[in-house]
C-alpha cells in the first residue's frame, strides 16, 4: 500500500486446516511410472498468505508497516492399514506406501519502506512485518502386514510414515531514510521470522518382506520433524541534517524452530536393499533449525552532532527432538551397498540460527557517534531418549554401512552477529563501537 506520509501493508489469510485421512487395502497394487507410489496418503495444511508491503513518502514525517503473515494451517492423522497384497513399484521416487501429515508454511511479513524530507526537521519510520508460524502437523499411524512391498526405482523407499511441521514465514525487511535542513531521525525495525510447526507422533507397524533396488531407497522410513523457523527481516537506516541526525537500525529475530514427536517402530518384515544410502530401518525425531536473526544498518552525517545505532537481530533456538524406539523382530535384514545401515535410529535436537550482524556509521563536522551490536545466537535443541532392541540378523556389505546406529544428538549452537562501526569528525571528536 502507498497512502502519502503513512502506509500499512494489509496481513494475509490464514492457511486452511487439513482433515483426516484414512486408508485400508488388502488388495495387490502394482504401479509402473514414475511418482506413482503404491499408496499415497496425505493430510496437508495450507499456507499462510504474506503480508502486504509498505511504501511511504512524507515532506516531514513518513511511516511504513509491513503487514503481518499469516499462520500456516494444520494437518490431520493419517492412518493406513495395508492388511493383505502385495505392492510393488518400477518407477522412480514411487515408495510401496507413502503415509504424511503436513502442517502448511507461514507466511513471509511484507517489508516497509519510508522516506521523509524536510525544510526543518524530518522523520521516517519503517517497520517490517511479521513472519506467520508453520502449522502443526498430526499422528501418522501405518500398518504395513501385507505378504511383500518391493520398490526398483531411486528414491523409491518400501514404507514411509511422516509427520512433518510447516516452516515458519520470513520477517519482513525495512528501509528508513530521513533528510532534514536542521535534524533528520530515521528508525527501522526488520521484522521477525515466525516460528516452526511441531511434528507429531509417529507409529509404524511391519511384517511380511520389504525389498528395495534404487538409490536412496530405506526399507523403513519413520519421521517426526519440527519446522524449521523463519529468517528476521533486515533493516537499513540513514539520516541527516545541518544541526543534527540520529539513525536507529534493528534487525528481526529469526522464529524458533519447532519440536519433533515420539517415533516407534515395530518391524516383524525381513528387509533387504540394494541401492546406495539405503537403510533398511530409518527411525528419526528431529527438531527444526531456528532462523537467523537479521543483519542491521544504521547510517548518520549532520553539522553539529549525530549518531547511529544498530542492532543486530537475535538467531532463533532449534527445536527438540523426542523419544525414538525400534523394535526388530524380523528374521534378516540386509543391506547390500554403501552408507547403507541396517538399523539407524536417532533423536536430533535442530540448529540454533545465526544472530545477525550489525554496521554503523556517523560522520560529523561536530560530534560523531556509531554504536553497532551483533546479534545473539540461537541456542541449540536438546536430543532426546533413543531405545532399540533388535533380534533379526543383520548383514551390510557396503563401506560404512554400520549394523546399528543409534544416537541422540543435540543442535549446534548460533554463531553470534558480527559487529562495525565508525565514526568520523573534523570538530568536537568522534566515538565508535562494536560488539560481536
Amino acid at each position: 500500500s502507498t497512502a502519502g506520509w503513512f502506509s500499512i501493508g494489509g496481513d494475509g489469510g490464514s492457511g486452511g486446516n487439513a482433515d483426516a485421512v484414512t486408508v485400508s487395502n488388502s488388495g495387490s497394487l502394482v504401479t509402473t511410472e514414475n511418482d506413482a507410489s503404491g499408496i499415497f496418503a496425505q493430510s496437508v495444511g495450507g499456507g499462510g498468505g504474506n503480508g502486504g508491503n509498505s511504501v511511504a513518502v512524507g515532506a516531514f514525517v513518513s511511516m511504513a508497516i509491513g503487514g503481518d503473515g499469516a499462520a500456516g494451517g494444520t494437518g490431520n492423522v493419517v492412518n493406513v492399514w495395508n492388511t493383505a497384497g502385495d505392492i510393488e513399484t518400477y518407477g522412480d521416487r514411487s515408495c510401496g506406501i507413502f503415509a504424511e501429515s503436513l502442517g502448511g508454511g507461514g507466511g513471509n511479513g511484507g517489508f516497509a519502506v519510508a522516506a521523509a524530507a524536510g525544510p526543518g526537521g524530518s522523520v521516517a519510520i519503517g517497520i517490517g512485518g511479521t513472519g506467520g508460524g508453520g502449522g502443526d502437523s498430526d499422528a501418522v499411524n501405518v500398518e504395513a502386514s501385507g505378504a511383500s512391498v518391493t520398490t526398483r526405482g531411486v528414491e523409491s523407499h518400501g514404507v514411509v510414515a511422516q509427520s512433518v511441521g510447516g516452516g515458519g514465514g520470513s520477517g519482513g525487511f525495512s528501509i528508513a531514510l530521513a533528510i532534514g535542513h536542521e535534524t533528520g531521525f530515521a528508525l527501522g525495525l526488520g521484522g521477525s521470522g515466525g516460528g516452526g510447526g511441531s511434528g507429531a507422533a509417529v507409529t509404524l507397524t511391519t511384517a511380511g518382506d520389504i525389498e528395495t533396488f534404487g538409490h536412496r531407497s530405506h526399507g523403513v522410513l519413520a519421521q517426526s520433524v519440527g519446522g524449521g523457523g523463519g529468517d528476521g527481516g533486515f533493516s537499513i537506516t540513514a539520516a541527516g541534517g545541518s544541526v543534527g541526525a540520529l539513525a536507529f537500525a534493528m534487525g528481526g529475530s529469526g522464529g524458533g524452530g519447532g519440536a519433533g514427536s515420539t517415533v516407534a517402530v515395530t518391524n516383524s518384515a525381513d528387509i533387504a536393499t540394494h541401492g546406495t544410502n539405503s537403510h533398511g530401518i530409518m527411525a528419526q525425531s528431529v527438531g527444526g533449525g531456528g532462523g537467523s536473526g537479521g543483519f542491521s544498518g544504521a547510517f548518520s552525517f549532520a553539522g553539529t552532532a549525530n549518531a547511529s545505532v544498530s542492532m543486530g537481530g537475535k538467531g532463533g533456538g532449534g527445536g527438540g527432538g523426542d523419544a525414538v524406539s525400534v523394535v526388530s523382530l524380523g528374521d534378516t535384514i540386509v543391506t547390500s551397498n554403501e552408507h547403507s545401515y541396517g538399523i539407524l535410529a536417532q533423536s536430533v535436537g535442530g540448529g540454533g540460527g545465526d544472530g545477525g550482524f550489525s554496521i554503523s556509521g556517523a560522520a560529523s563536522l561536530g560530534l560523531g557517534v556509531g554504536f553497532g551490536l551483533g546479534g545473539l545466537g540461537g541456542t541449540g535443541g536438546v536430543g532426546r531418549t533413543v531405545f532399540l532392541s533388535n533380534v533379526s540378523d543383520i548383514e551390510t556389505y557396503g563401506a560404512e554401512s554400520h549394523g546399528i546406529l543409534a544416537q541422540s544428538l543435540g543442535g549446534g549452537g548460533g554463531a553470534g552477529g558480527f559487529s562495525i562501526a565508525g565514526a568520523f569528525s573534523s570538530g568536537a571528536g568522534a566515538l565508535a563501537v562494536g560488539l560481536g
